[in-house]
């Protein structure tokens, strides 16, 4: 199982294959907004997400956070207006378009100052345990 935590309080629990296409899709939208290096971070095949289906948002920059938060709203309507034109087995997408869907509903409450109480897959988020990831942060 995959865990994708985008901020306190907003997160899904999925397959790893729907963090990683969830992902990919967000990755497209950073690139458009000029966050390419955080795109090609996420992306990349040694990235948490593609070795461990697990990405947690609070680890990144400030900036990187602030970008990914913005890029899911975008990359969930890009994600519908095309449905499942590509997919290999389409019987997959009623579960991956409800998951992308409640990432987005959490992102706007979140943006509303209004605390997401439906996580799908997951009981409770922890806190940020302090560990830093991906580009931006000094070496």
């Amino acid at each position: 199982m995959g865990v994708l935590v985008a901020a306190n309080d907003v997160g899904i629990g999925c397959a790893g294959w729907v963090l990683r296409a969830i992902v990919a899709e967000i990755a497209a939208v950073l690139v458009e907004a000029d966050h390419s290096e955080l795109a090609a971070w996420l992306t990349d095949e040694l990235s948490p997400v593609q070795l461990f289906s697990n990405l947690d948002v609070r680890a990144l920059t400030h900036e990187n956070q602030r970008a990914f938060l913005a890029a899911i709203l975008p990359a969930y309507k890009r994600s519908v207006a095309r449905s499942p034109e590509g997919w290999s087995d389409r019987a997959f997408w009623g579960g991956y378009v409800k998951l992308f869907s409640s990432l987005a509903e959490q992102t706007e409450l979140l943006e509303q100052s209004r605390n997401p109480t439906h996580r799908p897959n997951l009981s409770s988020i922890g806190p940020h345990d302090g560990h830093h990831e991906g580009p931006g942060w000094p070496e």
